[in-house]
């Protein structure tokens, strides 16, 4: 083996063990193309002697540095059998393959010598198997190989070809192949062109030297690499530019961030990395700013209605987007937010004192105003000081209509009557003792006392039960039951 060629497995990823080994292993010379096509030249079975003489089945060398298919007695890979037969064993033919077992095949019939007829028989049984199947195969490998470089050097530049390429231009050794299958078996949509290439280079390398290797795969995807690096950091950079300003435009930017982080560390240098994380940084703050810009805008059309004023404002706030958006742009979007709910809330507050004020002590306005009350008590919690201001308000007018309501109710229940809304639910107070009570068409007796603080307190068998009076309505049944006698 050449200076250059171990300069070659050294530079593209073969550890020092394998690269040692394989130096130490095979001393023979890779040929060129014309010469490697020339036939193989046995020797006289008198120097044919002297080489088997050498041979030894039990010390074995395997010619691919990511895998053991192949594998044989090391004075294949020495440069004794080249010198004898013209050419380096890694490069015969099928057809030299069977000229050299032919020869053996001779010597052996001319010799007396058992133990080097033994070792002929020996060398025929490894060119019959290992070496003829690594004829056969090897050479369609490197076709193979040589065609998907071809095709992958088709495929438009990418972040994740550019991944690929690398992952390939370091695939000359076990580790490195097994990631490349990695990196292949993980491409995106935009890269799926290279998968069918790429498979075919995985599987084409286990039948390759490590020449073969470092000559049609690891160097050629090493310079693909190099050339095309600025074609695809200009292509990134362009691409992130492009990124709408919309929600969907700010989760790209997120999604892009955590991809180049998570898959392409080790792809750019620090120097790419800081220009592309600039442009991100850049275009994400672009983005933010035109829709926190948007938001705000939305926000001042908010609704001023008592049921749906401060869920509007919540609403038109996009809480959803405030963990893409900047902590300034979420402050922002926040201040307008706080600032529209103190000017609706005032405004609101007005109108609704003075409606509070224009309603009749009665029991239609006691409902109305628990309606209000269910409307205040669903505001969202951003609105909770807003909420205390206008409860308080609707609980102290509540208060001043139910005791004018009170006043006009007061007196003994005694024959009054009241029902439910659907009318299956009815109290009759038969006397100042007795109340009837009906569910459906079922009617039973209990008794009542009617408690110093106008509280009615119902006892029956297997029941008892207080009741408060607010005007002509009794609550605390199963449903509210309101006077009609």
């Amino acid at each position: 083996m050449t200076t250059d060629s171990r300069r070659a497995l050294a530079s593209h990823g073969l550890p020092a063990i394998v690269a040692g080994f394989i130096v130490g292993a095979a001393s023979w010379t890779y040929l060129p193309p014309a010469q490697a096509a020339e036939p193989v030249r046995p020797p006289p079975c008198a120097e044919m002697a002297q080489w088997a003489a050498k041979f030894n089945r039990d010390d074995e060398w395997q010619p691919s540095p990511i895998g053991n298919r192949h594998r044989f007695a090391r004075l294949f890979a020495q440069e004794e059998t080249t010198k004898h037969f013209g050419k380096p064993m890694v490069s015969w033919t099928e057809s030299d393959v069977r000229a050299v077992r032919e020869s053996v095949l001779a010597c052996r019939r001319e010799t007396k010598d058992r133990d080097l007829s033994g070792r002929y028989n020996q060398i025929q049984s490894a060119l019959n198997n290992r070496v003829a199947n690594f004829a056969r195969e090897s050479g369609p490998a490197r076709e193979r190989a040589t065609a998907a470089m071809t095709t992958l050097a088709t495929v438009p530049p990418s972040p994740a070809l550019l991944r690929l390429k690398l992952a390939l231009a370091d695939a000359g050794s076990p580790e490195g192949h097994r990631k490349f299958q990695q990196a292949s078996g993980s491409l995106p949509p935009q890269a799926m062109q290279a998968a069918a290439p790429a498979r075919e280079l995985a599987a084409a390398m286990a039948h390759l030297t490590a020449e073969d290797i470092a000559d049609i795969v690891t160097m050629p995807a090493g310079k693909a690499a190099a050339a095309m690096r600025k074609t695809v950091l200009d292509g990134m950079v362009a691409d992130i530019g492009k990124i709408p300003a919309d929600p969907n435009g700010l989760l790209a930017i997120q999604q892009a961030r955590q991809s180049i982080a998570r898959d392409y560390a080790d792809v750019f240098a620090p120097a790419e990395r800081e220009q592309i994380d600039k442009t991100i940084a850049a275009r994400h703050a672009a983005i933010g700013d035109e829709i926190t810009t948007a938001v705000i805008a939305e926000i001042g059309k908010s609704s001023t209605g008592l049921n749906d004023a401060f869920a509007d404002i919540e609403a038109r706030s996009a809480p959803q987007l405030a963990g893409l958006l900047s902590p300034a742009q979420s402050t922002r979007i926040r201040e307008a937010a706080d600032a529209r709910r103190g000017t609706v809330a005032e405004s609101l507050h007005k109108s609704f004192i003075a409606d509070l004020a224009k309603l009749p002590e009665d029991e239609a306005s006691l409902e109305r105003i628990d309606e209000a009350r269910d409307a205040i008590g669903n505001w969202p919690p951003p609105a909770a000081d807003q909420a205390a201001r206008f409860r308080k308000a609707a609980e102290d007018r509540r208060a001043t209509i139910l005791a004018a309501v009170n006043r006009r109710e007061a007196g003994r229940v005694a024959g009054r009557v009241y029902h439910s809304s659907n009318g299956l639910q009815k109290l009759e107070f038969v006397d100042r003792s007795r109340v009837l009570i009906s569910s459906g068409e079922q009617t039973m007796p209990a008794s009542y006392v009617e408690e110093k603080d106008g509280r009615i307190s119902i006892t029956g068998p297997d029941m008892a039960v207080t009741l408060a009076r607010e005007g002509r309505v009794l609550r605390g049944w199963t449903t509210p039951l309101v006077r009609v006698k």
